[in-house]
């Protein structure tokens, strides 16, 4: 068992027996607009591809800690990836002309601090803290036209640390900032999802793929207040 999965699983444990001192326990699901920065540090931006929309769903956790201050995690299905037209050039192997969408499947794990206010008939809240998510599955289609006709080629996208692969690596953490209203057992959010690792194999410095997501989410918490 290499030291992502067992990072992972310790995370997920942690995530799961937290529930025994949640306040609320829920479920939310929600719509993801997903892209990658193509750039050679966290700062350092060469280009983003555009904008593909996904999901992200899961339970959810929050730990009371003093007052308005509280913990929520979660442990959320995601969608990430990215899609590209005709002059944005090559990735993995596919070409350099056509249209290329990369989709892949994460299981995340955020753990926030949040701080919730209270304005009577609802209340607001923000949170920031870190995420980990481990990569499950993955595909990349390109669509092209070639004699007239147009045609699809499907990639599916091998996981490892494999130096100068096409592949990806597995893990992926970041930083999440959010914010959003929680009225009766609902709750409407957004966050921002800025993911800080290097997917790429690759051992040249100017290369490296980073996840973004924007995330507009509903979520229900089961149970009364306490």
């Amino acid at each position: 068992m290499n030291k992502i999965t067992k990072l992972f699983i310790v995370l997920t444990v942690f995530a799961m027996t937290s529930q025994s001192f949640a306040q609320r326990i829920g479920i939310k699901a929600g719509l993801n607009l997903s892209t990658m920065q193509f750039g050679k540090s966290i700062f350092e931006s060469d280009n983003a591809y555009k904008m593909t929309p996904g999901f992200h769903l899961g339970p959810t956790f929050e730990i009371p800690i003093y007052n308005i201050f509280s913990i929520e995690t979660s442990l959320l299905a995601s969608t990430k990836g990215f899609r590209n037209s005709d002059d944005d050039g090559n990735y993995g192997g596919l070409g350099d002309s056509g249209k290329v969408v990369l989709s892949l499947l994460y299981v995340d794990l955020p753990i926030t601090p949040k701080v919730t206010i209270n304005l009577g008939a609802l209340k607001i809240y923000g949170l920031i803290g870190p995420y980990v998510g481990v990569g499950i599955i993955g595909n990349a289609r390109r669509t092209y036209t070639e004699d007239g006709k147009t045609k699809t080629q499907d990639v599916k996208i091998e996981w490892g640390n494999e130096e100068d692969s096409d592949g990806l690596k597995r893990l992926d953490y970041g930083l999440i900032i959010g914010a959003g209203v929680e009225i009766k057992s609902f709750q409407f959010g957004f966050n921002y999802n800025y993911g800080m690792a290097n997917l790429t194999n690759s051992p040249q410095e100017y290369w490296g793929l980073r996840n973004r997501v924007l995330g507009v989410s509903v979520g229900y918490k089961f149970g009364k207040e306490k």
